[in-house]
């Protein structure tokens, strides 16, 4: 009996082993995309992330200006906004009552004092706050430059591409994870060239239009459609996740 117990056992678990495989199998691991292996699933996958407001919770020593330790900018350094939009507060807060404007990808303002949690700039004449992550000194990659016509491109990357909703591909803001081969619309670049602007349109099985704007690495873009593609493309597409 005792043995019998035991080979039932050992039986029970192997079971339970191979379950756990099968369900991993099913869920399939994320395929990596070509700028940075986020994920892909089916046609495209996509998250409902903003990039807007302050920052996911900053980290805070205080409710005011004053309870932080700051760095002067005496050279009045200008920084750009990095993300989609950002709110301009008149204090080192989130509440409700210290928001005073939101400002747009790309537009510069001069720094007057900062620290890692908040930066101060002059904005509209007055000294307002802005959280330090969603800025940059950088004007390369967030200046973008409208092209005479919008341009059909084609994705080339290796699988698929994410298209993000601002230009920082460690941050978690993945609009759309385009395949290979298929034609997106090019609406602005960057200043240093390195990144676009698109527009794409996917109508789905139900014949419901979707469109995704967002930015993407331009190097993954030609204007000329991969030859491999095409039995990707001319499939039946899924429905996006």
């Amino acid at each position: 009996m005792k043995k019998f117990l035991a080979l039932f056992l050992v039986l029970v678990i192997a079971f339970s082993c191979i379950l756990v495989s099968c369900n991993k199998n099913e869920e399939g691991e994320p395929e990596d995309t070509e700028d940075d292996g986020g994920d892909f699933i089916g046609f495209g996958t996509y998250a409902t992330t903003t990039g807007t407001g302050d920052g996911e919770n900053p980290v805070q020593t205080g409710n005011t200006h004053t309870d932080f330790t700051w760095t002067d900018d005496t050279a009045g350094t200008l920084v750009y906004v990095a993300v989609p939009s950002l709110n301009v507060r008149d204090d080192t807060n989130t509440s409700e009552e210290s928001y005073v404007a939101s400002i747009k990808m790309g537009e510069s303002f001069k720094r007057t004092r900062y620290n890692a949690q908040w930066t101060e700039i002059e904005y509209n004449g007055e000294k307002r706050f802005v959280s330090t992550q969603f800025i940059t000194t950088n004007d390369g990659h967030v200046v973008f430059t409208a092209l005479d016509a919008p341009k059909k491109m084609y994705i080339n990357a290796e699988k698929s591409l994410n298209i993000r909703e601002w230009t920082d591909i460690s941050a978690d803001n993945v609009v759309v994870s385009v395949l290979r081969g298929v034609e997106i619309e090019q609406t602005h670049v960057s200043k240093d060239g390195k990144w676009a602007k698109v527009k794409f349109v996917y109508t789905k099985e139900n014949q419901k239009t979707e469109t995704y704007e967002g930015y993407c690495k331009l190097s993954y873009l030609s204007e000329t459609k991969p030859t491999d593609s095409s039995p990707i493309v001319t499939t039946a597409s899924p429905s996006l996740g």
